[in-house]
């Protein structure tokens, strides 16, 4: 995050092409680590997370 504020200090026509294209790496990187974090509790757990708190099933184990 510091990378965009740093771009946008700048005040230059570089410093906001910098601020766009490091901003675009960020929502992608967040939404695929979300999009691959929900695959992987969908496939573990046979349900869908909804709430943030619904996150504590990962790190509660079942004996079977």
């Amino acid at each position: 995050m510091s990378y965009l504020l740093l771009a946008l200090t700048t005040y230059s026509f570089l410093g906001l092409r910098a601020f766009i294209i490091y901003l675009i790496f960020y929502i992608m990187i967040n939404l695929l680590f979300f999009i691959i974090l929900q695959i992987l509790i969908n496939e573990t757990l046979n349900q869908r997370i909804i709430f943030i708190s619904q996150l504590k099933i990962l790190t509660t184990f079942k004996n079977h």
